[in-house]
C-alpha cells in the first residue's frame, strides 16, 4: 500500500514549492532504494540519468544534491532506443561488438555535482521524510484500499 501526503504547507507556499517538494521526494526514494543496494553490497558512487527525467536540470542537480553522487547525462537521453540500435548494430556487423558500440556510440553530455552545503541540508530534510514516512504509515493502513 502506497500513499502520500503533503505536509508543512502554509499561505506563503507556492505551486513551484509543491513541485520543488515532489522532486525532493522522489529523490529521498531513490535514496532509500540505494540505501538497499549498500545494505546488499553494491556501491554507487555515481549515477546516469536517462529518459525524461534527464532533461530536468533542477532535477538533476536536487538528485546529486540528495543521494550526495554525481549525476551525469547522455548526449542521447532515449537509451533504451540507443542501446537496441547498438545491439543490431552489433548483431549486423556494424560492430565488432557491443562494447565497441557502447564505445562508438554513447555520449557523456553533463555531470550534476552534489554541493556540499545542499548536500548537508538534504541530509537533515531525509531524516525527517523517514520520520514522516514511518509516522504515516498506520494512519494510510487505517484508510483502507486506495
Amino acid at each position: 500500500l502506497s500513499r502520500g501526503a503533503v505536509v508543512g504547507l502554509t499561505l506563503a507556499t507556492g505551486r513551484g514549492d509543491v513541485a520543488k517538494a515532489m522532486l525532493e521526494c522522489l529523490a529521498f526514494e531513490l535514496a532509500i532504494n540505494l540505501e538497499a543496494l549498500s545494505a546488499a553490497g553494491v556501491a554507487v558512487d555515481r549515477l546516469t540519468a536517462v529518459g525524461g527525467g534527464a532533461k530536468s536540470p533542477v532535477w538533476l542537480q536536487i538528485k546529486a544534491d540528495v543521494l550526495g553522487v554525481p549525476i551525469r547525462t547522455l548526449a542521447c537521453k532515449e537509451s533504451g532506443c540507443l542501446g537496441a540500435a547498438i545491439i543490431a548494430g552489433a548483431g549486423a556487423g556494424v560492430y565488432t561488438s557491443i562494447a565497441e558500440g557502447v564505445g562508438r556510440a554513447v555520449r557523456r553530455e553533463s555531470i550534476y555535482e552534489p554541493d556540499p552545503e545542499r548536500v548537508s541540508a538534504y541530509a537533515e530534510r531525509f531524516s525527517l521524510y523517514r520520520e514522516l514516512h514511518g509516522a504515516l504509515r498506520p494512519i494510510h493502513a487505517r484508510m483502507g484500499p486506495a
